[in-house]
Protein backbone atom coordinates (compact mmCIF):
# COMPACT_ATOMS: atom_id res chain seq x y z
CA UNK A 1 0.00 0.00 0.00
CA UNK A 2 1.37 3.40 -0.81
CA UNK A 3 2.55 5.54 2.44
CA UNK A 4 1.25 8.86 0.74
CA UNK A 5 -2.64 7.24 0.86
CA UNK A 6 -2.56 5.91 4.18
CA UNK A 7 -0.96 9.50 5.33
CA UNK A 8 -4.15 10.47 3.85
CA UNK A 9 -6.37 8.52 5.12
CA UNK A 10 -5.25 9.18 8.54
CA UNK A 11 -5.48 13.11 7.77
CA UNK A 12 -9.00 12.72 6.53
CA UNK A 13 -10.08 10.17 9.22
CA UNK A 14 -9.03 12.64 12.02
CA UNK A 15 -10.94 15.58 10.17
CA UNK A 16 -13.45 13.32 11.05
CA UNK A 17 -13.35 12.31 14.30
CA UNK A 18 -13.03 8.59 14.73
CA UNK A 19 -13.37 5.53 12.13
CA UNK A 20 -16.78 5.22 12.71
CA UNK A 21 -17.57 8.88 12.31
CA UNK A 22 -15.68 8.34 8.64
CA UNK A 23 -17.66 5.30 8.20
CA UNK A 24 -20.95 7.88 8.47
CA UNK A 25 -19.18 10.56 6.27
CA UNK A 26 -19.07 7.86 3.23
CA UNK A 27 -22.55 6.98 3.91
CA UNK A 28 -23.59 10.57 3.46
CA UNK A 29 -21.51 10.20 -0.30
CA UNK A 30 -22.29 7.14 -1.20
CA UNK A 31 -25.51 5.19 0.98
CA UNK A 32 -23.71 2.80 1.70
CA UNK A 33 -20.01 2.66 3.65
CA UNK A 34 -17.04 -0.23 4.34
CA UNK A 35 -17.06 -1.24 8.51
CA UNK A 36 -15.04 1.21 10.86
CA UNK A 37 -12.90 -1.94 11.55
CA UNK A 38 -11.85 -1.93 7.41
CA UNK A 39 -10.84 1.86 7.59
CA UNK A 40 -8.69 1.13 10.83
CA UNK A 41 -7.00 -1.87 9.35
CA UNK A 42 -6.65 0.27 5.93
CA UNK A 43 -4.89 3.03 8.10
CA UNK A 44 -2.93 1.14 10.82
CA UNK A 45 -1.85 -2.19 9.42
CA UNK A 46 -1.64 -1.05 5.84
CA UNK A 47 -4.53 -3.88 4.47
CA UNK A 48 -6.35 -3.21 1.74
CA UNK A 49 -5.67 -2.35 -2.04
CA UNK A 50 -4.27 0.71 -3.31
CA UNK A 51 -7.64 1.47 -5.34
CA UNK A 52 -9.30 0.55 -1.87
CA UNK A 53 -7.56 2.81 0.14
CA UNK A 54 -7.63 5.38 -2.71
CA UNK A 55 -11.58 5.16 -2.75
CA UNK A 56 -11.72 6.34 0.88
CA UNK A 57 -10.12 8.65 0.47
CA UNK A 58 -11.88 10.32 -2.26
CA UNK A 59 -15.46 9.65 -1.12
CA UNK A 60 -14.22 11.27 2.16
CA UNK A 61 -12.65 13.87 0.81
CA UNK A 62 -16.03 14.38 -1.21
CA UNK A 63 -17.85 14.35 2.12
CA UNK A 64 -15.51 16.60 3.97
CA UNK A 65 -16.27 19.02 0.84
CA UNK A 66 -19.58 19.52 0.90
CA UNK A 67 -20.66 23.10 1.29
CA UNK A 68 -22.56 24.38 4.17
CA UNK A 69 -26.11 24.44 3.93
CA UNK A 70 -27.77 28.08 3.51
CA UNK A 71 -30.17 27.27 5.59
CA UNK A 72 -29.88 24.69 8.19
CA UNK A 73 -31.81 24.29 11.54
CA UNK A 74 -29.64 23.08 14.44
CA UNK A 75 -30.86 19.65 15.98
CA UNK A 76 -32.68 19.65 19.47
CA UNK A 77 -29.90 18.56 21.09
CA UNK A 78 -27.55 21.23 20.28
CA UNK A 79 -29.97 23.52 22.10
CA UNK A 80 -27.96 26.42 23.36
CA UNK A 81 -25.17 26.22 21.07
CA UNK A 82 -24.35 28.94 18.52
CA UNK A 83 -25.65 28.04 14.99
CA UNK A 84 -21.68 28.00 13.73
CA UNK A 85 -20.43 25.68 16.52
CA UNK A 86 -24.05 23.66 16.17
CA UNK A 87 -22.73 23.13 12.68
CA UNK A 88 -19.45 21.92 12.68
CA UNK A 89 -20.85 19.48 15.74
CA UNK A 90 -23.68 17.72 13.80
CA UNK A 91 -23.66 18.79 10.45
CA UNK A 92 -19.46 18.57 9.26
CA UNK A 93 -18.41 15.99 12.39
CA UNK A 94 -21.90 14.56 12.37
CA UNK A 95 -22.13 14.11 15.96
CA UNK A 96 -25.76 12.93 16.92
CA UNK A 97 -26.10 13.52 20.51
CA UNK A 98 -24.39 15.32 23.59
CA UNK A 99 -23.87 12.09 24.63
CA UNK A 100 -21.53 11.52 21.86
CA UNK A 101 -19.58 14.44 22.30
CA UNK A 102 -19.08 13.94 25.85
CA UNK A 103 -17.43 10.64 25.57
CA UNK A 104 -15.31 12.27 22.55
CA UNK A 105 -14.17 14.37 24.71
CA UNK A 106 -13.41 12.56 27.77
CA UNK A 107 -11.67 9.99 25.45
CA UNK A 108 -9.76 12.11 22.90
CA UNK A 109 -9.35 15.39 24.67
CA UNK A 110 -10.17 19.14 23.72
CA UNK A 111 -7.63 19.46 20.93
CA UNK A 112 -9.51 16.54 18.95
CA UNK A 113 -12.08 19.20 18.32
CA UNK A 114 -10.05 21.56 16.64
CA UNK A 115 -9.56 19.28 13.71
CA UNK A 116 -13.40 19.43 12.96
CA UNK A 117 -13.89 21.66 10.07
CA UNK A 118 -14.59 25.59 10.95
CA UNK A 119 -13.96 24.78 14.63
CA UNK A 120 -12.07 27.10 16.55
CA UNK A 121 -10.79 28.04 19.77
CA UNK A 122 -14.21 30.15 20.50
CA UNK A 123 -15.91 26.80 19.52
CA UNK A 124 -14.18 25.00 21.72
CA UNK A 125 -14.73 27.46 24.89
CA UNK A 126 -18.43 27.22 23.85
CA UNK A 127 -18.51 23.51 23.70
CA UNK A 128 -16.45 23.18 26.80
CA UNK A 129 -19.18 25.77 28.66
CA UNK A 130 -21.90 23.94 26.90
CA UNK A 131 -20.42 20.51 28.32
CA UNK A 132 -20.60 21.25 32.58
Amino acid sequence: MSEELKERLNELVAQCGTDRRAVKHIQRIKGYAPTHSAIFKARTSGTGTDYVIASYVADLQSSLDIPAPTSWQAPDWCEGLSERTAMCLSYFALYESKKEIKMDMARLGESHFLNIRNFGLRSLAELTEWLK
